[in-house]
């Protein structure tokens, strides 16, 4: 319907200007005249021929006809408006017939019953509104049109309804025009044009709903509105042109949330899917968007998976005649099918690695970005990250990230995908290989804020292979991680994760003190009390392994880490992570002597009890809260500091935990081992409800380390003279003799299982009932193991038994003397073992029946060597024994012939 003509001013054919003459000498007589209508037929027929449009429109022959539209018969009104209509198809003179003012008459015209006036002033209309394109919009509008065509497209001939429509079609490309077009009422008109119409009457009413689905508050209703069941028909039976029009209408319905589920429960999926293989480049281009907005949806990314989409997608990219747009578009779709869990492996498996490179290489800038957003989706799943790296995207992505020209959020994604890949051990070597880290420095340098977090995050997830951390440390990582985190433009993120980078460099034993001279820690320090919880955690966990270097200890401390360790067992501060981390910092931290007085007035007694009651804490976190108790009570000024603070009650249901680790039981048994030193806790532990059966439960659960503890603590309380009796009744000697039977216990735990038996055994109320448990032949067992100290606690053992009459024949009988002589005789027994081996040997020749057995068994000679060699008690001990064997006749003239005198053992009688 449109002409330009080649239009010179001023060029008026005389043919022309005589008619327009006669028109308007005629007018000038009688406007209904039948001279009139003759002459109006006559132009009505030469206008046909489009090269006359712009002649008579010169020639000035509109203001006649505006005079016969307003006062002539209907015959002459229809010949005009046939006229104006032909003029209208000549583009260069659409604007100008417009402004000739004929709208107003035309409006008032569509109200009459003049059919065929009414059909061409609306084709008048759809012609002038193509000058939409070219000039600004026409107030049509304005003039209270609308309404006209709402009833007309309702009422009105075909030929109307497709004119009316035709006209919509350009009035509705205007921005303004959309909503009101929608709210009045012609939809009705359009979904039966759709659904009924001609081929170019629906091509015109899927051509307005495409407009009108642009403006955002039509497309929901438009969706209701009754448009989708032609529109699906005709993507399934119409022409080329229609299919992409009605894919349009899709493509812009589909940007609507609401919308998508529906649209894609509607029908439009396989005809949509047909466009990709087998439309045009356009048709394709609305297809490809359509699924793109889908694909938004999570609960289509699955189903438009498996029913094909991929390989359709595939085939337009290798299309070489694809233009850079649509191979965006595929991209975007690329990247929402990739979100989907399910979707990441078979994606991958389907080959698209090299579609993903090319686009990395040679897409447009957002069609990197897409390309590099599913690399990363694809390696979120574990079992791509390794094929995906075998793929060969290292090489462009690197290439992405040198590349000045591409955008930083490409260089996000890019990031992120070295991120992903480097989850997956196999590749954080040969990530690092690939010179990924200086790849990661430059984009924490010069990236987004959200590339930096990635950066962080790789270099994060690379670190944590131990063949990483020494050597990306030396590459020279720790500077920018400080220059972002002291940074006001890194994320809360990136901060957490440039923590977590130097807590992994830290796991390295050879970068721990560096690390902390460089001053890592200074940077993270902060997001103690301002980090998030997890960064709170990696701060935490990084004191923890710096503190593990012995040179470090009091130095941390002194960069008032305290009160920010402490800050994280606050409820809003950080969770149970950060707290069991911040408990190891205080574990190692609490290694060093000069720490641990100041550790306990700063406070960090009490948070640490607090959180081993909470029922949902970690093992972990027990053993570090436990193993700190220990450290702290190794100070004599802690250890009722530590009682005092009521740590005992969650110790105790510690160790009666069937959940907690061996290791935390018995860095909890270390704890009231610490505290039963202090002699102000002796008695008030072994009074405190649940403690002993806590320290026998010890004993009990056979864990050599926790028996050991367990000893360790009785021991110390046993010291105590009032405790003695006490703890005897107890039963405790029971599961003492079976520390000292077990074949796996320590030779610490037996030494002090000995000990414990030692001190119970000063109280001459306990001796014969302990002998009487059976006791003994442990005790001579630990003699003749390879044990110096355990020896040294059994002989004193066995002195303190042997000291009560009741028992002195029996233990003789039991064979304490042999290996008690190989003690005396050993080069590897401690001088005590020696001291009280004789002490035993010195209670039981007290009684007369066991010196002449003794003397038989050897003890003098052992005795004599004592007297010359040992430390000043062994030797009265061993006088002492002499002298009372010499107290035996029989025995006293042998022991003359060994060489001892009187003198020797201060024997005052006649010798």
């Amino acid at each position: 319907n449109t002409h330009k003509s080649e239009r010179i001013a001023g060029h008026v054919d005389t043919h022309v200007r005589n008619t327009i003459s006669e028109l308007e000498t005629e007018c000038s007589k009688s406007i209904t005249s039948i001279n009139v209508e003759n002459i109006l037929s006559n132009i009505f027929e030469e206008t046909k021929n489009k090269n006359l449009h712009a002649q008579y429109f010169d020639g000035g022959i509109i203001p006649s006809l505006l005079l016969i539209l307003k006062n002539g018969t209907n015959i002459c009104i229809t010949k005009t408006t046939g006229i104006i209509r032909h003029l209208s198809r000549t583009e260069d003179i659409r604007m100008d017939i417009y402004k000739s003012g004929i709208s107003m008459q035309y409006i008032e015209l569509l109200q009459s019953d003049n059919t065929e006036a009414i059909e061409n002033i609306t084709a008048t209309f759809s012609n002038l509104v193509l000058a939409i394109d070219k000039y600004d919009n026409m107030p049509l509008l304005s003039l209270g049109i609308l309404p006209h065509f709402v009833k007309l497209a309702k009422d009105g001939s075909t030929l109307t309804k497709e004119s009316i429509i035709c006209c919509l079609r350009s009035l509705t490309r205007e921005s303004t025009t959309r909503v009101p077009i929608f709210n009045s009422g012609i939809m009705p008109t359009i979904v039966d044009l759709l659904k009924y119409g001609s081929q170019y009457a629906k091509e015109d009413a899927t051509a307005v709903c495409w407009n009108l689905a642009i403006t955002e508050a039509n497309r929901v209703p438009l969706y209701h509105s009754g448009i989708i069941p032609p529109l699906v028909d005709i993507l399934n039976q119409s022409d080329a042109t229609g299919k992409e029009l009605a894919a349009g209408v899709m493509r812009n319905l589909s940007i609507a949330t609401s919308n998508r589920i529906p649209l894609y429960e509607s029908g439009i999926v396989t005809p949509l899917l047909t466009l990709l293989k087998d439309g045009d480049c356009r048709a394709q281009e609305q297809a490809t968007v359509t699924f793109w907005n889908l694909t938004i949806q999570a609960d289509t990314r699955v189903p438009l998976y498996k029913q094909g989409i991929l390989t359709l997608l595939y085939g337009i990219l290798d299309n070489g005649n694809t233009k850079p747009l649509l191979k965006q578009y595929v991209s975007c779709v690329f990247r929402n099918l990739s979100v989907a869990v399910d979707n990441r492996v078979p994606m991958r498996e389907s080959n698209i690695a090299p579609y993903l490179i090319n686009l990395l290489k040679e897409g447009t800038e957002i069609a990197q970005e897409d390309a590099a957003a599913t690399i990363w989706n694809l390696c979120v799943s574990d079992v791509n990250q390794v094929p995906i790296y075998d793929s060969g995207v290292t090489a462009p992505l690197l290439e992405l990230l040198d590349n000045e020209l591409a955008t930083a959020v490409a260089k996000e994604f890019a990031g992120g995908c070295f991120r992903a890949m480097a989850v997956a051990k196999a590749n954080k070597n040969r990530l690092y290989n690939d010179n990924v880290v200086p790849a990661m420095i430059k984009l924490l340098k010069t990236g987004s804020p959200k590339g930096k977090e990635q950066a962080c995050a790789a270099l994060w997830n690379m670190c944590v292979s131990s063949d990483n951390q020494i050597r990306m440390y030396k590459d020279g990582i720790v500077q920018p991680l400080k220059e972002l985190l002291y940074s006001s433009d890194g994320t809360g993120n990136a901060k957490e994760y440039a923590a977590g980078t130097f807590r992994s460099l830290s796991t390295a034993v050879e970068n721990r003190v560096p690390l902390f001279k460089d001053g890592a820690l200074n940077a993270v320090l902060p997001l103690l009390t301002s980090g998030q919880p997890k960064a709170k955690e990696n701060v935490g966990a990084l004191i923890w392994n710096l503190a593990i270097a012995e040179e470090n200890r009091v130095p941390i401390y002194k960069l008032n880490v305290i009160e920010p360790l402490l800050s994280v067992f606050s409820n809003s501060s950080g969770g149970l992570g950060a707290k069991e981390f911040a408990c190891g910092a205080f574990r190692n931290l609490s290694i060093a002597t000069d720490n641990k007085r100041k550790m306990v007035l700063a406070g960090v007694i009490a948070p640490m009890r607090d959180l081993l009651s909470e029922k949902e804490i970690g093992t972990r976190a027990q053993e570090n809260i436990c193993g700190a108790f220990w450290n702290l009570g190794i100070n004599s000024d802690n250890q009722v500091d530590l009682f005092e603070a009521n740590v005992c009650k969650p110790l105790i249901e510690l160790i009666n935990s069937t959940k907690a680790t061996d290791t935390a039981k018995e860095f909890a048994g270390g704890c009231f081992r610490a505290m039963a030193v202090a002699q102000a806790n002796k008695q008030r532990l072994f009074e405190e409800p649940g403690v002993m059966d806590a320290l026998i439960t010890l004993l009990k659960n056979e864990h050599p380390k926790g028996q050991e503890q367990g000893c360790a603590t009785l021991w110390n309380l046993a010291v105590s003279t009032p405790n003695q009796v006490s703890m005897f009744k107890l039963n405790i000697v029971t599961w003492i003799i079976k520390v000292l039977n077990n074949t796996n216990g320590t030779k610490m735990g037996k030494e002090y299982a000995a000990g414990t038996i030692r001190a119970l055994a000063n109280t001459s109320e306990n001796r014969v009932p302990i002998f009487r448990t059976g006791i003994v032949p442990s005790l001579i067992e630990l003699l003749k193991s390879d044990n110096p100290k355990g020896q040294e606690q059994a002989c004193a053992s066995l002195w303190n038994i042997s000291a009560h009459d009741d028992n002195q024949i029996s233990i003789f009988k039991s064979g304490v003397i042999p290996p008690m002589l190989n003690i005396i005789g050993s080069s590897t027994a401690t001088a005590g073992a020696k001291e009280f081996a004789a002490g035993c040997f010195r209670a039981l020749s007290t009684n007369t029946e066991n010196r002449l057995p003794l003397y038989e068994a050897g003890v003098c000679p052992a005795m004599i060597t004592l007297m010359a060699i040992g430390n000043t008690n062994g030797r009265e001990n061993a006088r002492k024994v002499l002298y009372n064997l010499c107290l035996n006749a029989t025995c006293r003239d042998n022991i003359k012939k060994l060489g001892v005198t009187a003198t020797s053992i201060n024997w005052t009688d006649h010798f």
